[in-house]
């Protein structure tokens, strides 16, 4: 995988359980990993869905490949959530993964 290629920071999040400051244990989106990545915006679309305006969008994100990301997992890219659809690593040469994203449904 080129270093040019890579050009943009992301962070990886995952949703895990937290105490708070009275002791109760909440969910929260908390950073798993700052990595570079390749991003490539696909198609869009949008719909309506109990009255509300909805835009989705596909992003293919390349970065650097790893065996810690799972699909329950987000990206924040430019403090923009896209949600991890699905994960396609490089099981021959591991170089790389690919994640699958989503903007706009439900976590981003």
């Amino acid at each position: 995988m080129k270093a040019g290629s890579i050009n943009t920071r992301i962070m990886i999040q995952k949703y895990d359980a937290v105490t708070t400051s009275t002791g109760q244990t909440k969910k929260e989106w908390k950073n798993f990993a700052s990595v570079w990545a390749n991003v490539y915006f696909g198609s869009g679309r949008e719909f309506i869905t109990g009255g509300q305006d909805i835009n989705t969008g596909s992003v293919s994100i390349r970065i650097r490949y790893r065996k810690d990301i799972r699909p329950n997992m987000r990206v924040l890219l430019h403090d923009d959530p896209l949600n991890i659809v699905a994960v396609r690593p490089d099981m021959v040469g591991k170089e790389h993964v690919d994640l699958v994203c989503e903007k706009g449904a439900n976590n981003g």
